[in-house]
């Protein structure tokens, strides 16, 4: 693949030239990581290129793609949570915080953190102000495989691998597992999924318990959930 000024080319191995499309004010092209989708950014928008690509899915960020060697089980007394489990979070808990679960004296800080699915990049830094966050990556994906607009957030980071407004394949390297803000908590990645276009990091817990279908203060939703119905 190659991209000439406000022309996205695509070739096949033996270099010869099977698709090319125009795009007005084109600022990024990217790939996914199975081969089968181009994705440019142009005006801001994301667009899928290659059409005829079979339809994409939704992802886990870790042991890509299914969580192999992974888990997010309720809490076990390190603090590791599930979306929307009880204390000792001060609250309910918004995301997915998930660990490795190979032996014991495995430690997961440093494991790649992947894109769930192809989109552009709307937050990459970290989070000032605060002292747990540390580095987050938020996501905006454009209706894949029909959701419509949906931010996925990656926290606790201990490398940040894109920039805002990159365009990111699924299942590309984005960052890794840290241990959040100066290395204040065990390793592990706290992954969110968002209704809606989001760029606000927010809190990680709240007071009261979503119910079924309830979305949190940033849209968020069940993301292993979602990730299995997507």
């Amino acid at each position: 693949m190659a991209s000439i000024a406000n022309k996205v080319y695509l070739f096949d191995r033996d270099k010869n030239l099977q698709w090319t499309s125009s795009i007005d004010n084109l600022e990024d092209v990217a790939i996914s990581a199975d081969g089968n989708k181009i994705i440019a950014v142009a005006s801001n928008k994301v667009y899928s290129l290659l059409v005829d690509a079979p339809e994409e899915k939704f992802h886990f960020p870790v042991g890509y793609p299914d969580a192999e060697w992974y888990e997010h089980e309720s809490p076990n007394g390190q603090g590791w949570m599930t979306y929307n489990p009880e204390p000792p979070c001060y609250g309910y808990h918004l995301g997915d915080d998930w660990n490795a679960k190979p032996p014991p004296d495995y430690d997961d800080y440093g494991d790649p953190v992947y894109a769930v699915a192809s989109g552009m990049v709307v937050y990459a830094k970290t989070v000032p102000g605060d002292v747990w966050w540390g580095n987050v990556i938020m996501i905006r994906h454009d209706n894949i495989n029909g959701t419509g607009v949906i931010t996925s957030m990656y926290a606790h980071l201990r490398d940040i691998n894109v920039s805002e407004g990159n365009v990111v394949g699924s299942g590309q390297v984005i960052g890794t597992i840290g241990k959040g803000y100066d290395d204040k908590l065990p390793s592990h990645l706290h992954f969110e999924i968002r209704y809606g276009d989001s760029e606000t990091v927010g809190i990680g817990c709240i007071d009261s318990e979503l119910v079924s279908g309830e979305q949190g203060p940033q849209g968020q939703i069940d993301p292993t959930w979602f990730i299995n119905t997507y």
